[in-house]
């Protein structure tokens, strides 16, 4: 069956079974599906579509498109997931099962590793740290602006040793109070392969999973390496 033909079906379903808001963003997500599917992988036909190709969409090149937020990526998966569902048939099993399989496990993890990529980037802009001092127009009166001076992130980068710095593909082995323990995913001759610990915020550290990839900037400190810039946050579960 031609893909296109597929989408726009499965696109009738949605306005059959859908309403206001929850359709929205439902058609706005059968668009993204078209435009990966359609117009960049050039699958024409369902029966072409195999579990790496689900794979590559979520895992890949809807995170890297730094446009998808873990709100836009969960709806943008919810509606793979149902459009597998629905041109399933036309594979074999045991195509059939993993392609299912692969799109629960994408619409699962993939906004997960999107919402940790967005805590540790709100980190090192300091907003995650809480206003230093808030800014009022008169003494009582509601304060018209919140200014954080990132404080504790300045303190937390002293000492750290910027000529260090490195930027690499890391996966995490282990984690504890504190922090992340990686491995690089490539590893060089007479070059340290671990790195640790890495200092992230808690909420960060509750939704990682050890075997998830963090493409990251490291510099070493007094108390561990620090986080410098966050380029991308991959599940490993995917």
């Amino acid at each position: 069956m031609e893909t296109e033909r597929s989408l726009d079906q499965f696109g009738e379903a949605l306005r059959r079974n859908a309403r206001g808001e929850e359709l929205r963003e439902l058609l706005a997500a059968l668009h993204v599906l078209r435009e990966y599917f359609l117009d960049y992988a050039e699958l024409n036909t369902v029966e072409a579509i195999r579990p790496a190709d689900l794979r590559e969409f979520g895992r890949d090149w809807l995170i890297r498109s730094e446009e998808a937020t873990a709100a836009s990526a969960a709806t943008a998966l919810q509606a793979l997931e149902g459009w597998v569902a629905a041109f399933a048939r036309y594979h074999e099993e045991p195509a059939r099962s993993e392609l299912a399989h692969v799109a629960a496990v994408l619409r699962r993890e993939v906004p997960r590793a999107l919402e940790v990529r967005d805590l540790l980037r709100a980190h090192l802009a300091g907003s995650d740290l809480g206003a230093a001092f808030e800014l009022a127009a008169e003494e009582d009166e509601i304060p018209v602006g919140s200014a954080s001076a990132g404080l504790d992130r300045i303190v937390q980068l002293e000492g750290v040793d910027f000529s260090q710095a490195e930027q690499d593909e890391w996966e995490l082995i282990d984690f504890d109070a504190e922090g992340l323990m990686l491995r690089r995913l490539l590893t060089t001759e007479g070059i340290e392969p671990l790195a640790g610990p890495v200092r992230v915020p808690p909420a960060a550290a509750a939704l990682l999973r050890p075997g998830d990839i963090l493409n990251l900037e490291l510099a070493p400190g007094p108390q561990g390496w620090e986080l410098l810039e966050v380029l991308g946050v991959y599940p490993g579960g995917a």
